[in-house]
Formats: structure tokens, C-alpha cells, sequence
């Protein structure tokens, strides 16, 4: 097992509102075997409620930090839907799949079924996620026509 690092970056920065280094808190290290240091990846389905039988929601990032605590998302998550992260504002790191991705107003980040993630959400950070079932897509479960070739 070996663990995967980033060079002159801490994945677990925290930034003032003027987007200035705060705080660096060390926390869960990935590794190759697919756990964090102390606990298993933990795994996510789709569940919204209201809009269950449409298989697709759409959050903030803001109110996606206020649905969990802090700790919450200092896990690795293996999700069991598609996820588009678009970012409108801030900066930080998103880590998918053991690598970690920069992230800046304009970034949109893909996640798809299976995939492992984890969100260092810093304050600075505004933008909208969008979910889908994996059945959202089937064309046929919605009669969708297929556009005939001409």
C-alpha cells in the first residue's frame, strides 16, 4: 500500500473570504486499496423523496455543506448515481478517484457511478450539483424517440 500525495498542496485547507491560506487541519489519507486511513469508503445512493420517481435533483453547494456536518465530508464516498459539480465561485480541490483536481470559478467536475470521491468544501466555495440515476438516461424508460438518420 502506498499512499497518494499531491505536491505543494494540502487537500484539507480551509481559505478566508479574501481566498488567503487560513488553517491546514491534517486529516484521512487515501490509499491504494480503496479505504482511508481509519474508515471504510462510504457509499451514497440517490435518495430525494420528492423527486424519487423523476431520479434527478439539483442542490447548491452552500446547501450541500448545510445538510452534513464538516466531518461528514472528510470521508471518501463511492456514489452510486452520476454527479455534475459546476463551481461559479471560489477555489479549492475535489478529489476523484485518488487523484486531486483544482478547482476554480468555471471548473465542472464529472463523477460517475462507482467512482470514489471526496469534497474539501472551504467556505469560498459557491456552485450548483446536478444528480441523476443511472435510469434517468435509459432513453426508453421516459419515450424518448431516437432521432431517425437521414
Amino acid at each position: 500500500m502506498r499512499a497518494i500525495r499531491t505536491r505543494n498542496f494540502s487537500p484539507n485547507a480551509f481559505w478566508d473570504e479574501g481566498e488567503r491560506l487560513a488553517k491546514v487541519i491534517i486529516g484521512n489519507v487515501m490509499v491504494k486499496n480503496g479505504h482511508s486511513a481509519t474508515e471504510a469508503i462510504r457509499q451514497v445512493s440517490f435518495h430525494n423523496p420528492r423527486l424519487q420517481s423523476l431520479g434527478v435533483d439539483t442542490l447548491t453547494v452552500s446547501s450541500l455543506r448545510g445538510k452534513r456536518p464538516p466531518e461528514y465530508f472528510a470521508r471518501p464516498e463511492r456514489l452510486e448515481f452520476y454527479q455534475l459539480i459546476y463551481f461559479t465561485g471560489g477555489r479549492g480541490v475535489h478529489q476523484l478517484d485518488f487523484r486531486y483536481y483544482q478547482i476554480r470559478r468555471g471548473t465542472l467536475i464529472a463523477v460517475q457511478p462507482k467512482q470514489v470521491q471526496q469534497f474539501h468544501l472551504n467556505p469560498s466555495l459557491k456552485g450548483r450539483l446536478l444528480l441523476i440515476e443511472p435510469g434517468f438516461l435509459a432513453a426508453s424508460d421516459h419515450g424518448v424517440a431516437e432521432t431517425p438518420s437521414i
